[in-house]
């Protein structure tokens, strides 16, 4: 073997070794997608996390984030693309923003010009927290100035001193700050997320029932609730005590916004992080970490006795949402209920 092909043999060694022990950062100097899949680990069992959300993201990095992050706007891309032209989630905002054909509750997205960011709220998935945290960046010299936590009562602060929809605003300002605009928005498993609208608008009706103390009379409600919803469909242009069990498809008109970003209360931690810095503005706001969902406990108590064909008829009610946000029910689960 000559002198220079030993080199050659000793380089590539050297390369090998090097690969071996920074695969880490070949995958983001190379972009190679091929290096690792982000699949995340159960770590909870049935009864600890029955709607299987929970996941370890420990062994996660920065470049296995952004794969999940690119995969959740393509698969809701992909479900649009699915939909009929006249699907009820085939919003078509651009041309009822054009015709001024859009009811009171469109376009609830919080606008802040100052940093171009539009979020649109979805009711029951932390968006009384979002609402603060926007609070410090769109009025600086105010709210700005005051912790997080001292931000009382968010909803109320609509004006000129506080927030503004972008339903406040001309036609021509919502069509451009629609396309220019960094615009997020959150989701949460549909039977998480409407069991937790039920007992905040609905649950809280019956406490003077002396019934009320009765946990299978109050089951019972709930029931009555999601049937009465099956038949009746869910609401279309929702007052704002319906638009909490509305779907998040129509809501927020997924399918004809362009989202640079769609964040998950199963990943809340993760997520929050990821966003604040992506609109550069981490060092601006803040937003509570140490998130955990509060529901799991009570979720079982409730979908208990339900039935498997009113469960299905549910699914099939919000199909579009559990698709578009890859979300699903067990099979461990239907036998439960």
């Amino acid at each position: 073997m000559s002198k220079a092909d030993k080199i050659h043999v000793f380089l590539g060694l050297l390369f090998f070794l090097v690969a071996f022990f920074y695969i880490g950062d070949l995958e983001k100097i190379l972009g190679y997608e091929a290096f690792r899949n982000p699949v995340t680990v159960k770590k909870k069992s049935f009864l600890e996390d029955p709607l299987g959300t929970s996941t370890e993201t420990e062994h996660l990095d920065l470049f296995d984030w952004e794969k999940i992050y690119t995969e959740r706007k393509a698969l809701k891309k992909r479900i649009c693309d699915s939909l009929p032209e006249d699907h009820q989630d085939n919003t078509h905002l651009l041309e009822k923003v054009e015709s001024e054909t859009l009811g009171p509750y469109n376009l609830r997205f919080v606008v802040d010009e100052r940093h171009k960011i539009l979020y649109c709220e979805l009711p029951k998935t932390g968006c009384t927290n979002w609402k603060k945290t926007l609070l410090k960046l769109i009025q600086p010299d105010t709210f700005g100035k005051m912790k997080w936590e001292n931000i009382h009562s968010p909803h109320g602060k609509k004006g000129d001193n506080g927030y503004r929809y972008l339903n406040t605003y001309p036609k021509e300002k919502q069509i451009e700050y629609l396309e220019t605009f960094y615009k997020f928005s959150f989701v949460r498993h549909p039977l998480e997320r409407l069991l937790s609208a039920y007992r905040d608008k609905v649950e809280k009706l019956y406490e003077s029932k002396p019934e009320f103390k009765d946990e299978n009379w109050k089951h019972e409600q709930f029931h009555k609730f999601v049937r009465n919803l099956i038949e009746s469909g869910l609401p279309r242009q929702p007052g704002q005590r319906k638009r909490h069990w509305s779907s998040f498809m129509y809501l927020c008109d997924f399918c004809s916004v362009e989202y640079d970003f769609i964040g998950k209360m199963d990943t809340l931690n993760a997520d929050v992080e990821y966003v604040l810095n992506a609109m550069n503005v981490s060092e601006l706001t803040e937003y509570p970490t140490g998130y955990r969902t509060k529901s799991y406990a009570s979720l079982l108590e409730y979908y208990k006795g339900i039935g498997r064909d009113t469960l299905e008829n549910l699914y099939t009610l919000y199909k579009t949402d559990f698709d578009a946000f890859g979300y699903t029910i067990s099979e461990e689960f239907y036998d439960f209920v």
